[in-house]
């Protein structure tokens, strides 16, 4: 490996005036040049990168050759604008799924935080509608690496009544603070605000902007956040064309939270309930659920908090039950048919129009069928299946005998 000094001056060399004028002519990548660094531009950009983090250990300051995002670092015809628009069109804005779980828990997912337009507004405000009437939410951000700190802005606004002053930042270019106001602008969110209880899921994944959001409700909405520490890169970067296809990504902001009086650089957002990310979502959901059942004053409350926690389990269940213990389960308990298919066990619905289900194990004796019912087959004291209850969402319980 070539040593520091020498990696750093003949890179830099390779590059020399990009920074200066992004007008001027830039060397031209000479073979001797070439030879003497790494034979390919990529991992001249590593190997450089690796070394300026030697010195500085910040996630976000990084060299890359990119041609073409040279290109548009160095354009002022807004080429970059239009091209960004496209391609998060084609993404829908990075927004994956918005839906109402068990228990009338929201979930929101997306995994970048899109450049700042009118479609990208819309999109997000759409889904922030599609969860505003749940009881609580959940925003996975467990795959997501950040993006625009204008649209991380944007986003926060939704979870702010009116405005707040959740952050100062600091920036080494002008030697200047500015206050951090979070402001709900009706012109921006549709006047939705979603007050509700918040979770956000985190990995190690997580990064930048999507950190930003989940220190700031975790500090500012007392939001339980559910998964693993976060990358650690706090500091907002600029992007400056380097010349001959590289491209430096420099960090120049510094934000420092108003409750803790730091921010999440170097040690990731800490989560208030660590699991493993795949599980996240799940405990996320038994949380919630948990907080519902402490406070449930009686068994009629506590049933559909129960069945939506067994719902929660179902949807992460993977589980594959012995034939030879669901073939016990089969047969017909008036309206319902069960049957075994494929190894899987399966209702027939016959009030329903022969409504078919594929069941999803949540016990050895507790099945989802479908959003609204769970069956639980009971049986006699020599094992023998005499009866199933259908276990209602909203709490109701129906039991019915095995047809003869």
């Amino acid at each position: 490996m070539i040593r520091s000094a020498r990696l750093l001056a003949l890179g830099f060399a390779l590059f020399a005036g990009g920074v200066a004028s992004a007008q001027r002519p830039q060397p031209p990548l000479t073979a001797s040049v070439r030879g003497a660094l790494i034979d390919s531009p990529d991992a001249l950009a590593a190997e450089i990168t690796r070394e300026l983090r030697r010195v500085h250990n910040d996630g976000h300051l990084r060299v890359v050759h990119d041609p073409d995002d040279a290109a548009r670092a160095a354009d002022t015809t807004r080429r970059e604008v239009r091209d960004a628009s496209a391609r998060d069109r084609r993404a829908n804005f990075y927004f994956r799924d918005a839906r109402i779980l068990a228990g009338n828990i929201g979930y929101v997912e997306f995994s970048q935080y899109a450049d700042t337009s009118e479609m990208a507004r819309r999109t997000v405000r759409a889904a922030m509608q599609f969860v505003a009437n749940t009881e609580a939410l959940i925003v996975d951000q467990r795959d997501n690496r950040g993006g625009s700190a204008a649209m991380a802005g944007e986003i926060a606004s939704y979870f702010v009544n009116g405005r707040v002053h959740w952050s100062d930042s600091y920036n080494r270019l002008t030697d200047t603070w500015t206050e951090g106001w979070v402001e709900n602008r009706p012109a921006i969110t549709g006047g939705i605000y979603l007050g509700m209880p918040i979770t956000v899921l985190t990995s190690t994944w997580t990064y930048s902007a999507a950190e930003g959001l989940a220190y700031s409700l975790q500090h500012g909405r007392n939001a339980r956040v559910v998964g693993q520490p976060s990358g650690g890169g706090a500091h907002v970067v600029r992007r400056v064309g380097l010349g001959n296809g590289f491209v430096g990504f420099i960090p120049y902001i510094r934000g420092v939270n108003v409750a803790t009086a730091t921010n999440w650089e170097g040690t990731g957002v800490i989560p208030d309930l660590v699991v493993a990310a795949p599980l996240a979502l799940l405990r996320a959901q038994e949380a919630i659920l948990g907080d519902r059942m402490a406070l449930a004053k009686d068994s009629s409350a506590q049933r559909p908090i129960s069945w939506a926690v067994n719902a929660a389990r179902a949807d992460a269940s993977d589980v594959d039950m012995a034939p030879s213990v669901l073939r016990g389960y089969t047969g017909q308990f008036e309206e319902y048919v069960f049957s075994l298919r494929d190894n899987r066990l399966h209702s027939e619905n016959r009030s329903r129009n022969g409504k078919m289900d594929k069941l999803k194990p949540i016990t050895r004796a507790l099945f989802q069928i479908d959003r609204e019912s769970q069956v639980e087959f009971v049986g006699d004291p020599s094992g023998i299946i005499t009866s199933v209850r259908i276990h209602w969402n909203d709490g109701w319980v129906d039991t019915i005998r095995k047809t003869k």
